[in-house]
């Protein structure tokens, strides 16, 4: 099996972002396999935390552009916060490509990195759009260059993009579907709606899901809490929050006292607590990437949920930490997509329909149940640790033997 000399491109994303997580795993992994890393990217501290092979070069460029989207910082007071919050969203209505300067300036300097450094294959991570754009003119100056478009979740068919940045993103996806030597995204679903776009046979398209980058905890789940802990780690926004649950769970409790503590831990819109919850719902602000774990191991079960909307191969990022944690997950998904199978494949825990209340209810009872019984699911470890990051790593350099081999 030959090395390659690769180019990673992507945009900086905080460092508890699942897009964080795959690059870095990208990086790391294929480097220990003796691939030549370039990872062309904006500067960030994040990397500091780690250690990489020699084989391993980044080319840090800062996105100088005025209209690039603001981030967030535990230091915001409120006013400020939402001033970020308003510039954020004039930008997605106003402004189609806000990293316009970060893509000029990247294109010309990935050219040099490529022309010194024999480059044969490219990796470009969505979103933004800014890497697809980049590669796009790079496959025309290097037409022999193999490139393989990481779209992740969707692209211009996600629910989050604003009219105006819906259409150029479009534009980009259709670009990108037809010009790359391969596709990847993290479900069948979503590679499904990329393949409508594409005209051009000779496209790969490959699931490549995320994953976990820690040693499976396969010891015993149960803890010595005196109250059943549900945790939550992760965001709560739009229509991704914790009402139905919340109102699941107060029915639960008038009808009769159950030892539950609740814990909502990241950054969050304001969340209604029922009167008779008010007690046992405890809320934290964002905690390090690195303390996730410190946190899933004091609980006795994790919480996740995904709205039953009309999006699908949709499976979140925690999700698969939460399956490495080998605590149950209750879990309020939609019961046909992909988180919800795999949480029955795998064994991991128990799932209603985010819209009914009734189930949620007897699912809380179901998870509460067992814990008080001091029972165990037993977990399909062989399927977890397929989700493992170098697994997925695995799977992008056989893809990219098979690309070189075309």
């Amino acid at each position: 099996m030959s090395n390659h000399n690769i180019l990673l491109m992507y945009t900086i994303t905080p460092k508890n972002h699942s897009a964080f997580q795959r690059m870095n795993a990208l990086i790391q992994y294929l480097s220990e396999k003796g691939h030549n890393m370039h990872v062309l990217c904006a500067p960030d501290d994040d990397y500091s935390h780690y250690q990489y092979k020699d084989n391993v070069s980044f080319h840090f460029l800062k996105d100088k552009g005025l209209f690039k989207r603001l981030d967030f910082k535990k230091s915001d007071g409120k006013i400020f916060h939402k001033i970020k919050a308003i510039c954020n969203v004039a930008i997605s209505y106003l402004i189609p490509n806000p990293n316009y300067n970060w893509t000029k300036r990247a294109y010309n300097q990935a050219k040099e990195i490529i022309k010194k450094n024999n480059i044969d294959t490219i990796i470009s991570s969505y979103a933004p759009n800014a890497p697809h754009l980049v590669s796009l003119k790079l496959k025309d100056d290097f037409p022999k260059l193999k490139w393989i478009a990481d779209m992740r979740d969707e692209m211009s068919t996600s629910p989050y993009l604003k009219r105006l940045a819906r259409y150029y993103t479009k534009r980009c996806e259709q670009k990108s579907v037809n010009n790359a030597d391969a596709v990847v995204s993290v479900s069948e679903p979503i590679l499904e709606d990329f393949k409508r776009f594409c005209k051009t046979p000779s496209v790969i398209f490959k699931e490549i899901r995320n994953g976990y980058n820690f040693d499976a905890d396969k010891t015993s789940p149960l803890t010595n809490n005196e109250l059943f802990t549900i945790t939550y780690l992760g965001s709560f926004y739009g229509d991704i929050n914790p009402n139905n649950f919340l109102k699941a769970l107060s029915n639960l409790m008038a009808k009769q006292k159950l030892d539950i503590k609740v814990n909502f831990i990241g950054r969050s819109i304001p969340i209604k607590i029922p009167d008779n919850l008010k007690d046992i719902v405890h809320t934290q602000g964002a905690v390090p990437y690195d303390e996730v774990k410190v946190h899933m191991k004091q609980a006795d079960a994790l919480f996740m949920i995904y709205p039953t909307i009309n999006r699908h191969g949709v499976y979140s990022g925690k999700l698969f930490e939460y399956l490495a944690s080998g605590k149950p997950i209750i879990g309020m998904l939609d019961p046909t997509d992909v988180a919800s199978k795999l949480i029955k494949q795998t064994n991991a825990g128990y799932t209603s329909c985010n819209s009914d209340i009734d189930g949620i209810e007897a699912t809380i009872l179901q998870a509460y149940t067992a814990w008080e019984n001091k029972e165990v699911l037993t977990r399909n470890w062989d399927l977890v640790e397929d989700h493992h990051r170098s697994k997925q790593a695995d799977k992008f350099e056989a893809l990219i033997q098979e690309l070189h081999q075309v």
